[in-house]
């Protein structure tokens, strides 16, 4: 089923998109078939985008618990691309999404880690495809999907032993029926070689493009990590050189401040000295008032001893 989303989205696609994480749930365990419903967007005639709520979902990033109940209702979701070609298994690794969601997601289709998408990327190369990510999480996200790539591979390797078992099984009993192109057994046992044959082409291809690109992507991940090392490095080693800087700033304002206090203490003991040279020079002339003052009594004496003896001639 599909609906247009500017005219008539389902119910739970609005709560999705509200992020009601609690509300999903309980709307999705009460209206199944919603989780199956493809939500279209147009623009005119033309298709911009084509989703499943599950996409929604890991792409808004609502509640573990919510995406696990949209999966459990509608488990065939995880094998659906979107108008893109990305599985659900894409979308969790770009938008970071929780390890119990991705495990759940590769148990119910373990083929999809080699699904590509219309870009031609398969689900490992999502994982550095959003900037906005923390790249601790992205770390972390790389290194659990390698190894549960790994253990594909091994379970891949003894797949092909036992195909390979197999065709060395057929060729033998086709050597002990001899020559016989027209026996009934003869013909079906090379019928059964040689599709054992492509089963194990197609199987070992499968195999060594999965191991090229992870050895990809591992080298793409030592080269970033070298990178960020490096820039660290740098980082510190600006950071002692302006901590070296600082300490020759503060050792230089500090031998500022000290001449300047010295300055200070000099200026204040110069004016300490005038102040008692002024006090000095003030009791002096206050002595030199004093001697005055009786020096004109002494004149005032005399002159009126002179005038008592004008009088008495």
């Amino acid at each position: 089923m599909e609906v247009n989303y500017d005219e008539n989205p389902t119910p739970l696609y609005v709560l999705i998109e509200k992020r009601k994480s609690e509300e999903v749930i309980q709307h999705c365990l009460g209206n199944p078939d919603e989780a199956s419903t493809w939500i279209v967007k147009k623009d005119g005639g033309n298709i911009r985008w084509r989703l499943l709520p599950l996409h929604v979902a890991l792409m808004i990033r609502v509640s573990d618990e919510a995406i696990k109940t949209i999966i459990k209702t509608y488990k065939e979701g995880v094998k659906n691309v979107d108008d893109q070609g990305r599985l659900p298994i894409h979308l969790a690794l770009r938008h970071i999404a929780h390890e119990s969601i991705i495990d759940e997601l590769l148990q119910i289709y373990p083929d999809g880690m080699e699904v590509k998408d219309s870009k031609g990327r398969v689900p490992i190369e999502m994982i550095n495809d959003n900037p906005s990510s923390p790249k601790a999480k992205k770390g972390h996200h790389l290194r659990l999907f390698a190894a549960k790539l790994y253990r594909k591979l091994k379970s891949k390797n003894s797949e092909d032993s036992s195909l390979q078992q197999q065709l060395d099984d057929a060729k033998r009993k086709l050597a002990n029926l001899g020559d016989g192109d027209l026996d009934p057994d003869v013909v079906a046992l090379k019928d059964n070689i040689q599709e054992l044959e492509s089963l194990l082409k197609s199987s070992t291809e499968n195999h060594d493009r999965v191991v090229a690109m992870f050895e990809k992507r591992k080298t793409l991940h030592d080269n970033e990590k070298q990178f960020l090392s490096s820039q660290l490095k740098s980082a510190e080693e600006e950071n002692e050189t302006l901590l070296k800087m600082n300490k020759l700033a503060q050792d230089e304002n500090t031998k500022e401040l000290s001449i300047m206090l010295k300055k200070q203490q000099d200026l204040r003991m110069k004016i300490a000295e005038k102040k008692n040279i002024v006090v000095e020079q003030a009791q002096q002339i206050n002595s030199l008032k004093e001697e005055l003052a009786k020096t004109k009594d002494e004149i005032f004496s005399l002159q009126s001893g002179l005038e008592i003896i004008d009088v008495s001639s």
